[in-house]
């Protein structure tokens, strides 16, 4: 029996031992009874987390790569969701420059985070690109890919250079 099934019927087993309250009770604090994989966390959060502990335990023992980091960022992002009841601004900066880093979509853009805490999209995008380091993850939704970010330094610095030689060459 694999271990799927197992847990299938185990649940359906506990469910039996409950009383007709006590199922109730379930229903109305948001659990989908007949939904093994409904763990009681509201709609919205499932999206964010993308796991149940149903999943977790019919899991093949060898994990690929991909599960591995699905793994990984829900835990990152269950630690992040407890940072979030400080009212320190650089403590909550931190925590959306993080979830930016892991492709969460709660802002348009990078230019909004920056405006919401009042600092620049550089600030911004420079803690996410070294998030995104430390954690070893591919740049997220939000992100230029790093040659792309390489080709925009490079032009950024031939055009200030290209802006200095015509300065230099006007005082000559």
């Amino acid at each position: 029996m694999s271990k799927r099934l197992a847990i299938t019927d185990a649940w359906r087993g506990f469910l039996e031992t409950l009383t007709p309250q006590e199922i109730q009770s379930l229903k109305e604090s948001g659990f989908d009874i007949d939904d093994i994989h409904d763990d009681g966390v509201p709609e919205p959060h499932r999206r964010i987390y993308l796991d149940s502990y149903a999943d977790r335990m019919a899991a093949k023992p060898e994990e690929s790569d991909e599960s591995r980091l699905s793994s990984l960022v829900s835990i990152i992002a269950r630690v992040i969701n407890a940072y979030d009841c400080t009212s320190n601004r650089a403590v909550l900066l931190h925590n959306d420059c993080f979830r930016i880093a892991l492709g969460y979509r709660n802002y348009k853009s990078m230019a909004d985070l920056a405006s919401k805490y009042g600092v620049d999209k550089a600030t911004v995008s420079w803690r996410v690109k070294q998030i995104q380091k430390s954690l070893n993850l591919p740049p997220s939704c939000y992100m230029r890919s790093d040659s792309d970010c390489q080709n925009i330094k490079e032009g950024v610095i031939k055009s200030n250079l290209k802006k200095n030689d015509r300065k230099t060459s006007r005082h000559r």
